[in-house]
């Protein structure tokens, strides 16, 4: 049943949950703040169903279940087969259980500024990312985006300053993240722009509308001028004023 109900529902994916499907599309042995077995488990089953949200939660209910008869199977053979009922029955309609349910998410409420989502009723989605700060969670963050404008039918609209703390690998890593974000972004606005011009110039003006903002309160009035419900913004990185103000190495 519970299978069922997650193959019918029409509920968008959570960031965390986009997170998760984006790792699995590259198998490694750890992940950036979880052991690899969530990313492999989404990855064997998208690579059998396909990128759906149902085949992306599919077998979370399937290792519920599995759970609860290796529970009951273990409290059986130790305590007799009432104690195996009663343990698996506790497992299986304990409250913090069923409020999981319906979504087969961790119920834990969302970091701030960790890919933080931010839905508000005629508001366009937002994707807080403002305390990332390396070239591999940008670029996770980037297909998180463009996940979530897919599933809406909106824009993905990109907002950042860049990454700090790069050294003299700043220019190179701008420029990487530039070319990334062009197959994932219809609209980049970058902030500061002198301070990561190699990102700017990475960017491809036929496939990326693309603006520049002297601080993140202009861009998000800029972002407010043509932003619709349907569309998803990724503010990606806040630097401090000292960082906006000039390239600091």
């Amino acid at each position: 049943m519970r299978v069922g109900l997650v193959i019918a529902s029409p509920l968008e994916l959570y960031a965390d949950e986009a997170q998760y499907w984006r790792w699995g599309q590259s198998l490694e042995w750890g992940y950036y703040s979880k052991p690899p077995m969530i990313a492999w488990v989404i990855h064997f089953a998208t690579a059998v169903f396909g990128d759906s949200e149902w085949s992306i939660r599919l077998l979370a209910p399937v290792f519920h279940a599995f759970s609860a008869s290796l529970l009951f199977l273990l409290s059986r053979r130790m305590f007799g087969p009432q104690a195996g009922l009663f343990t698996v029955m506790t497992y299986l309609i304990k409250p913090d259980a069923a409020k999981r349910i319906a979504a087969f998410s961790k119920d834990v409420e969302q970091v701030q500024h960790r890919l933080q989502k931010i839905d508000n009723p005629g508001q366009p989605l937002i994707l807080d990312d403002a305390y990332n700060s390396n070239e591999i969670g940008f670029k996770n963050a980037a297909q998180v985006l463009r996940k979530l404008a897919d599933q809406r039918g909106g824009k993905a609209i990109l907002v950042t300053p860049g990454v700090a703390e790069l050294g003299l690998e700043h220019d190179r890593v701008h420029g990487r993240l530039g070319e990334f974000v062009n197959a994932y972004c219809d609209h980049v606005i970058a902030i500061n722009p002198a301070r990561i011009e190699a990102f700017i110039d990475a960017l491809d003006s036929r496939q990326v509308d693309i603006q520049t903002s002297a601080s993140f309160a202009d861009a998000r009035k800029y972002v407010g001028s043509f932003a619709t419900e349907k569309d998803v913004v990724l503010y990606e990185n806040d630097l401090p004023d000292i960082l906006e103000e000039r390239r600091v190495l």
